[in-house]
């Protein structure tokens, strides 16, 4: 086994990883929206967002995985902040490097690795996000663009301020983010030929309520609803201030659409409930992509459908 080895600007980087006051932080959905996705899109039973700090690897999103760090020395994610580009073990009982390696020989029986570098704005490689299976794989050109521009999002994500990307009323994705995201989704899910479906439910008469009491209520029930109902892989956001889409991939438009019905008449039945529902229009509408067609079309088609719903 070859350890991992310290960079030559590692007390910059490490001062640089410490300054973002992400270590040792509680789970966050924004980092774990993107390896949940990673996990589904790549068909991998593990996906992390990996930061190699001074002697450890520690993982600030863990899809597959129940450890929340280990060392350093035995990282795959070490070695692949030596790289500007995707590092990829195809085969790692094959590879000098890893063979005998504990994460290859014992738990979790690591075949194939793909990590792709977070960089920070001043060059600084503070970590990976990647791809584990437990079977030798290889990576197709696809793939590799999507990995680099999902782990795009999350350098992102320990960057910036999580609001630019997030409805800070909800916890969803805003447009900008949900745009972004699912742009990266659609590719790898016509080069594995999965269904695609976005589904559309509008609240009418939710943008009144924005300065009353009882807007803070609404938005709870509506946000608890959503969570309960969709699965963490869908991608859920707040388009704009009544309107509200989730991409649901490998599901058929007639799952999709029960989904969403379901979610509307829940949240419509627990605004009756809280003596809530005055003055609102809850309506859902269902399209599935069509080939070539992009997530901007498939939106479109999806609000066609919403205005022509009883």
């Amino acid at each position: 086994m070859i350890t991992a080895p310290q960079l030559p600007d590692e007390n910059e980087r490490i001062k640089t990883l410490q300054n973002l006051n992400i270590l040792d932080t509680p789970p966050e959905e924004r980092f774990d929206r993107i390896t949940k996705l990673a996990s589904r899109i790549f068909q991998v039973p593990i996906a992390l967002v990996s930061l190699i700090d001074t002697d450890r690897q520690w993982f600030k999103s863990s899809a597959g995985l129940s450890a929340c760090e280990t060392e350093r020395d035995i990282s795959f994610c070490g070695h692949a902040i030596e790289h500007d580009d995707i590092f990829i073990i195809e085969n790692a009982t094959e590879d000098h490097r890893f063979f005998d390696n504990p994460l290859v020989t014992g738990e979790p029986h690591i075949r194939f690795y793909a990590g792709c570098p977070l960089v920070h704005p001043n060059g600084h490689r503070l970590g990976t996000l990647c791809l584990i299976d437990q079977k030798p794989r290889t990576l197709s050109d696809t793939f590799r663009k999507t990995l680099y521009d999902l782990a795009a999002v999350a350098q992102l994500e320990l960057i910036e301020n999580q609001l630019t990307k997030v409805d800070d009323e909800t916890g969803f994705h805003n447009q900008s983010g949900f745009l972004e995201i699912g742009n990266i989704i659609l590719p790898v899910c016509d080069e594995l030929n999965l269904p695609v479906s976005a589904a559309i439910i509008e609240i009418d008469g939710l943008e009144a309520l924005q300065h009353l009491s009882p807007y803070t209520a609404v938005l709870s029930i509506i946000a608890d609803t959503f969570n309960l109902e969709y699965r963490s892989s869908d991608l859920v956001c707040r388009y704009d201030q009544n309107t509200f889409c989730s991409l649901v991939t490998n599901a058929c438009r007639e799952t999709t659409f029960a989904t969403a019905n379901k979610v509307r008449n829940l949240i419509a039945q627990k605004l009756h409930d809280a003596s809530l529902a005055e003055g609102l229009t809850l309506k859902t509408a269902v399209a599935e992509k069509q080939p070539n067609m992009t997530l901007e079309e498939l939106l479109n088609e999806t609000q066609k459908q919403l205005n022509i719903t009883p």
